[in-house]
């Protein structure tokens, strides 16, 4: 294969006989996704990252980094860390894993009235432990007890979908799948009798947003009828003011990143804008 040395290290000889081999800077684990080959030079793309591999002459901004270092004819030259990021469509640079990936709720109990909600949260992982940041393709979630409604892909890797609790009381097993596979991580939430609550423990028509931390846009859950939202920066500047119904999207892509407060009648939510 091209971008093979003598001894297969950046320092063997070069020439054009040592083959098979694998290119140097091609490691153990290793899974390429793409390879082009143009005059004496190789560029592959791995799996589990967005940054190229460059095997061979550098001359001129070969290596497309932005420079014109010059390596040298005679000089091999390897990197799959100095090369640029890419943005390939319908490519996941960072695989998630069924067996780390994380699962979660803000309300483990909620009554079984039909309408009180707990929002279920899904934190991707890569295999090694390390909390995705991108999207991590299609997760889909599902209970024993009550109404999903569709999942939300934060595109940071989390997402979000709520849970309306069942008339019927009893706990709600959930699971999720990343891609197809099943997750080993699982939850649950405890539906029990209306009576059964404090006010501190579960709220019927709670007023809940999510996703939150957010990208551009997030949603009201919990309103009934039409009511008066507003919008204030961390110094309590007034943003904007608008009309919403329940689990209506708001846009707020406009706005710089940072936290804000979400102010529903009595009720005032800090909002983080990642």
């Amino acid at each position: 294969m091209l971008g093979r040395t003598s001894d297969g290290t950046i320092t063997g000889s070069l020439g054009t006989t040592y083959d098979p081999g694998l290119p140097v800077s091609y490691q153990a684990g290793y899974k390429a996704v793409s390879a082009e080959l143009g005059g004496h030079t190789l560029v592959f793309l791995r799996e589990g990252t967005s940054q190229f591999c460059y095997v061979g002459h550098r001359t001129n901004g070969s290596m497309g980094d932005g420079t014109t270092t010059d390596s040298g004819l005679n000089t091999y030259y390897a990197s799959c860390s100095g090369t640029p990021s890419l943005s390939l469509c319908g490519y996941v640079p960072v695989v998630a894993s069924p067996t780390t990936s994380e699962i979660s709720v803000n309300q483990p109990i909620v009554a079984a009235d039909g309408s009180s909600i707990s929002i279920i949260t899904i934190r991707l992982k890569d295999s090694l432990g390390n909390y995705l940041t991108t999207s991590g393709g299609n997760i889909t979630v599902s209970s024993s007890l009550g109404t999903l409604g569709n999942v939300v892909d934060n595109n940071n890797g989390t997402y979000t979908v709520l849970l309306t609790s069942s008339t019927t009381v009893g706990t709600a097993n959930i699971t999720f799948a990343i891609n197809g596979v099943t997750a080993n991580g699982s939850t649950s939430v405890s539906m029990v009798a209306s009576g059964s609550l404090s006010t501190n423990t579960a709220m019927k028509n709670e007023i809940v947003v999510y996703p939150n931390p957010f990208n551009s846009e997030f949603f009201v859950k919990g309103i009934t009828g039409t009511e008066s939202l507003k919008i204030f920066d961390s110094t309590g500047k007034f943003i904007l003011q608008r009309s919403v119904k329940d689990n209506e999207r708001i846009n707020l892509q406009s706005l710089p990143k940072g936290a804000y407060f979400l102010k529903i009648g009595t009720k005032t939510i800090k909002l983080i804008k990642q």
